[in-house]
């Protein structure tokens, strides 16, 4: 019976747990002098026990909604439209209604499971918008065109624009997994994050397609008089000249 009593209510928004004195007085009691006034008092044991189980076995059914409605306050406290579910579920906490003979709690998990699903789902499709929109631009540019397609995947890897993180919202849960994995307010961030990464991408397809420096070696001698120094210098010209054609260089 104290085991009972201790499921059938706890801290809010269940209410206060039965008051057990009945059965701590029986404990001042031992032998025949127990039984018999255990006896005494069955009608009424018998009704704190159908009343004490029917409670807790509504506690183990409600208390996973009442968590699941927290978690969800927890992602849409501040969105608008929240007020009212932030408040409702401050009331069942506030008052202990958790078991009460209306359930108040399967409503806000509904309500508020809602506001998110459209929250999330119109911060995804924002995203994915700007993502597609900038995509195309890149994929348009004169650098991104003369690029080979490996080295294209390489940069939109490393720059994370490959693709566009995926959503499961069907179900509570899933939603719930979602929210977890990337917050709401996460969204905003990723988004406008994207024109940097773009650019990036932009940058590094440019830089591909810069000329590769041509490391040239000019030829060593002893020189002597001015007509070998103009000859060295002719020879030297030439040779730059030539392969300049190729790209810039260095000379070592």
């Amino acid at each position: 019976m104290l085991s009972l009593a201790s499921k059938a209510g706890g801290e809010a928004p269940l209410p206060s747990q039965p008051d057990t004195q009945q059965l701590l007085d029986l404990r001042n009691f031992a032998g025949n002098e127990r039984l018999g006034k255990i006896l005494e008092q069955t009608d009424s044991l018998k009704k704190c026990a159908v009343g004490w189980t029917a409670l807790a076995e509504l506690a183990e059914k409600r208390l996973p909604l009442w968590d699941k409605l927290t978690r969800l306050i927890g992602h849409c406290a501040r969105l608008p439209g929240s007020e009212e579910i932030v408040s409702s579920a401050d009331g069942i906490s506030g008052g202990r209604l958790l078991l009460d003979d209306t359930d108040h709690v399967s409503g806000l998990v509904k309500k508020a499971a809602e506001l998110l699903r459209s929250a999330v789902t119109t911060a995804h499709s924002h995203h994915q918008s700007v993502h597609n929109s900038q995509l195309s631009e890149l994929k348009s540019s004169e650098p991104w065109t003369k690029i080979e397609e490996d080295q294209r995947a390489d940069i939109l890897a490393s720059s994370g624009i490959d693709s566009v993180p995926s959503i499961k919202v069907a179900s509570d849960e899933e939603l719930l997994r979602t929210l977890d994995s990337i917050p709401l307010s996460s969204w905003d961030d990723k988004t406008v994050a994207l024109s940097n990464r773009f650019a990036k991408a932009m940058t590094q397809a440019a830089r591909l397609l810069e000329p590769k420096l041509q490391r040239v070696h000019l030829t060593s001698g002893t020189l002597k008089t001015e007509d070998e120094i103009k000859k060295w210098l002719s020879a030297q010209e030439a040779e730059l000249v030539a392969k300049l054609k190729d790209g810039p260089i260095v000379i070592s």
